[in-house]
């Protein structure tokens, strides 16, 4: 079953059946525990993933893309009913400069929320 935030190298394609242990103290332990319990993961997943330099990716990041990548879509209607409107109502209750700034600010928020979400 493939875990969330551990990418298999492709060659690894054989069961795990090979343990490995290391010793640590209680406090490094419990300092492990809680890194991976913060992005979610299970122990032996966490460290795997870090001892083989996997990128250690949050459930919590990829909820946020979802977020935002709803937000991104929702503004996107929201700037296709407005020019919608321009069209079939040209010049009923808006300047022409405040559409444009609307529209603007609209293609500009979309624009810093798809970066945002290229960065989580």
């Amino acid at each position: 079953m493939k875990r969330p935030g551990v990418r298999r190298p492709r060659e690894a394609k054989e069961g795990r059946t090979v343990k490995v242990e290391t010793r640590c103290t209680p406090s490094e332990r419990d300092a492990i525990r809680a890194r991976a319990a913060s992005v979610e993961m299970r122990l032996s997943d966490y460290l795997r993933a870090a001892a083989l330099h996997s990128e250690i990716r949050s459930k919590a990041d990829k909820h946020a893309v979802r977020a935002l990548a709803g937000f991104t879509g929702e503004l996107g209607r929201l700037g296709g009913l407005l020019k919608l409107w321009l069209l079939e109502r040209r010049g009923d209750g808006a300047s022409a400069i405040k559409v444009d700034h609307v529209l603007d600010q609209i293609s500009a928020t979309i624009t810093r929320m798809d970066e945002e979400m290229e960065r989580l």
